[in-house]
């Protein structure tokens, strides 16, 4: 998300433009193929599909979807074949289904967002995956912030 926002404010001739455009081109497309072909959407480690205890975490999710579409739509990363956008349709509709609580006033919960936020963690996928998940979590748990 940070690197659409990036483009998107510095000037087409500054020499980063054209590296982070590059990151762009070359991630996005890794990001559609690790999608899990049956649901469509990622697990929350993201190298370790199938692994048991490894599930759908909605947050992440949800930001692969916003940055894949703006890019394309920005016209940074073009999708000749429409796949990209098909994978995101298809993960968005999941995340919708799946993971979105109407409260009936206008407004929702996010459900399945894991609460780690702090950078002093072990960084492996057994401690990932045990980790409580939470409704709407903030990461007013984690190191850098106050509540």
């Amino acid at each position: 998300m940070a690197l659409v926002a990036i483009l998107e404010v510095f000037p087409p001739a500054h020499p980063g433009y054209a590296m982070i455009r590059g990151y762009l081109q070359a991630l996005i497309p890794k990001i559609r193929d690790a999608v899990d072909k049956e649901s469509g959407v990622w697990c929350l480690v993201i190298s370790q599909p199938g692994r048991a205890g490894n599930y759908f975490e909605s947050s992440g999710a949800a930001m692969f979807i916003y940055t894949s579409l703006r890019v394309v739509k920005l016209g940074h990363v073009q999708d000749s074949d429409g796949s990209i956008v098909e994978a995101m349709r298809k993960a968005y509709a999941y995340a919708v289904r799946n993971r979105v609580i109407p409260k009936g006033d206008g407004t929702m919960d996010w459900n399945n967002t894991v609460i780690v936020g702090s950078l002093n963690t072990r960084g492996d996928c057994a401690y990932d995956i045990s980790q409580r998940v939470n409704l709407n979590d903030l990461k007013r748990r984690c190191g850098f912030c106050v509540g």
